[in-house]
């Protein structure tokens, strides 16, 4: 091959290498990116929502469990559920407003909502229902933390209202997330929630209620303290609802 041909060649392959740089730039500069750990996922739903601007965002109800006087479970390392449901839901509700969704919470600082003086229980429950029922069509998460007597139970589990039929679709899509994601060895499967989960047993939007591990087994609770686990866990949670939304 003389030096013309190479030289040809050359020059068509740096061309081809440059329109395709220009083709990913202007794409990534279009949608942005959502960053997980250190791992970037372009922002796909940027595009959608560009073209369907004068439609209202999907709003998601973010409810860290229990807060203020309600610590909650209390870690075999001494670590509080509530700390750990508001530090995981805030994480959750920054992908998700990455992603354009409409991000509201029952909580962000650790206090027990719609409670000032005394703590009741049913209140601050009640309070949940409330806020999520005067919001338009909105979609309900609750975190939590799970606790056993015994150490050996580990491993995430989703709860899903039985009053909404989306609600296990819901369930399901975090669940595999999580498994696929973050936890190869939970077996775990969703569960409809009784009557003693108030908040799904009141509520009649898509709603759910995760347990994202026990406290009571060591090696997890430790897991659940340690912030590249809790953004791991966080990214799982936000895109079963981003998934959720797109087969919807």
């Amino acid at each position: 091959m003389d030096n013309r041909k190479k030289s040809n060649i050359f020059i068509i392959k740096f061309l081809l290498f440059l329109i395709g740089f220009l083709i990913v730039f202007t794409l990534i500069s279009r949608v942005g990116y959502i960053t997980a750990g250190s791992v970037m996922f372009p922002n796909y739903n940027a595009v959608y929502n560009e073209k369907t601007t004068e439609e209202p965002k999907q709003i998601i109800v973010l409810d860290p469990g229990h807060g203020g006087p309600d610590n909650g479970a209390t870690g075999i390392n001494g670590v509080h559920e509530k700390d750990l449901n508001l530090i995981i839901s805030k994480m959750v509700g920054e992908i998700l407003s990455v992603m354009d969704f409409d991000v509201r919470y029952t909580r962000t600082e650790d206090i027990s909502p719609g409670n000032s003086d005394k703590f009741i229980k049913r209140t601050d429950l009640s309070y949940r229902v409330k806020y999520a029922r005067e919001l338009d069509n909105p979609l309900f998460v609750s975190i939590h933390m799970n606790k056993f007597g015994i150490e050996k139970y580990r491993g995430a589990q989703t709860f899903y209202s039985k009053n909404n039929p989306t609600s296990e679709a819901l369930a399901i899509k975090v669940q595999k997330l999580i498994r696929q994601l973050l936890q190869p060895e939970n077996s775990r499967e969703v569960k409809k929630a009784t009557s003693s989960i108030f908040v799904l047993d009141r509520l009649e939007c898509p709603a759910v209620l995760i347990e994202c591990g026990f406290l009571s087994n060591f090696e997890e609770a430790e897991l659940l303290t340690q912030p590249q686990y809790q953004k791991k866990l966080a990214f799982c949670i936000a895109m079963g609802i981003a998934d959720y939304f797109k087969n919807e």
